[in-house]
């Protein structure tokens, strides 16, 4: 598998991990009554990395002949 093709996954895994992590945490601060850090768009990000990245897949797989891949 090319590394673009590994890399979907890996940065969709990376992104739903942020978002976890990210909406525990406000979640134990709404339970201690402290006040949340404001939400970061981490899923709107992941979801722009994961399109740019399908992206640049589909170009390297249809247009880059097959000699210049790596």
């Amino acid at each position: 598998m090319c590394v673009m093709c590994v890399a979907i996954p890996a940065v969709a895994v990376a992104g739903a991990s942020l978002n976890a992590n990210q909406i525990n945490e406000i979640k134990e601060a709404e339970k201690k009554g402290l006040q949340p850090r404001p939400r970061k768009p981490i899923a709107q990000i992941t979801a722009g990395a994961i399109i740019l990245i399908i992206a640049c897949s589909i170009l390297y797989h249809t247009l880059l002949p097959p000699n210049w891949r790596i």
